[in-house]
């Protein structure tokens, strides 16, 4: 028997059997293109508006959960340039934004605002009863905006001009990022187990027509899961707060550390045309653009 063609067989039947064993090796690399710091003030959350080639990043200002009116939107160019640094002003602690047909939806403590890119003003804010620390946002391709408040174990939902109470339970204790995928949400919080949730967070899936909660394994907790991007199929960019980490995650394999940057590495953006990470740094008051080499 030829050994050489027995173990061409042996690797060729252990690659169908396990497709996903080359793509775990595979280590993804980023080189840092550029930063911005004049002007942020506890950067949370950055969104790209491809239609005008903006970024927008919001700034908590002060305390996360104070309503004193001091928090505010600044826009930013993909290449590092500063348009306005207060675009939109009068938020309290602005954090998770989305983007859908020319309105920035923003978290902002206990209500979602919207905000007319065009002209760049408020025009709606809809409270959200009972909500205390409205977090991460997302909106599905039909307009239908989730938001995440990490401080009731809770997901709202606005859809047709009312923005409701649509999901809490134990599955999803301390949900923060959020990302709408088709009908699923990917979200980022800790289960029943967890001692101490706002550090336990791993992903789960949620449908959103039966609102059916399950593990996206490993079900291991990672951290102080923040920020959700997606990557590519079944893997997303995540941010780990405290741990002041970037990770790459892939469904059935675990995350690997990106890379390290300071406490407070937030709610990022991916652009996946283009292949940079937008990320802001909201103890170090930065933005920070890297591109990712795969």
């Amino acid at each position: 028997m030829n050994l050489f063609s027995s173990r061409s067989q042996i690797l060729l039947l252990f690659l169908l059997l396990f497709p996903g064993f080359l793509l775990s090796q595979r280590s993804v690399q980023v080189k840092q293109l550029w930063e911005v710091r004049d002007g942020l003030d506890r950067p949370e959350s950055v969104v790209l508006d491809d239609a005008n080639n903006r970024l927008y990043v919001s700034n908590i200002v002060g305390n996360a959960s104070e309503k004193d009116g001091q928090g505010y939107i600044s826009a930013v160019t993909p290449d590092g340039s500063v348009s306005a640094i207060r675009w939109v002003e009068g938020l309290h602690a602005p954090k998770g934004m989305a983007i859908h047909a020319g309105r920035l939806y923003v978290a902002d403590v206990d209500a979602l605002v919207v905000i007319d890119i065009e002209h760049g003003r408020v025009t709606n804010r809809y409270p959200a009863e009972g909500a205390q620390f409205l977090n991460d946002v997302t909106a599905d391709s039909e307009g239908t905006v989730y938001v995440t408040d990490s401080a009731t174990d809770a997901v709202y939902q606005f859809r047709n001009g009312t923005f409701d109470l649509w999901l809490r339970g134990t599955q999803i204790r301390s949900p923060n990022g959020i990302y709408a995928e088709g009908h699923q949400l990917i979200i980022a919080a800790a289960g029943p187990e967890a001692s101490d949730p706002g550090s336990e967070r791993y992903l789960h899936t949620i449908h959103t027509r039966t609102k059916r909660v399950r593990d996206i394994p490993p079900a291991d907790p990672l951290g102080g899961l923040d920020g959700i991007e997606p990557a590519e199929a079944n893997a997303w960019f995540l941010t780990d707060w405290p741990g002041a980490r970037v990770m790459y995650f892939r469904r059935g394999q675990g995350a690997s550390t990106v890379l390290k940057l300071t406490q407070g590495t937030a709610d990022l953006e991916y652009d996946q045309d283009n292949g940079i990470l937008y990320i802001p740094v909201m103890m170090s008051n930065r933005l920070v653009a890297y591109q990712v080499q795969q």
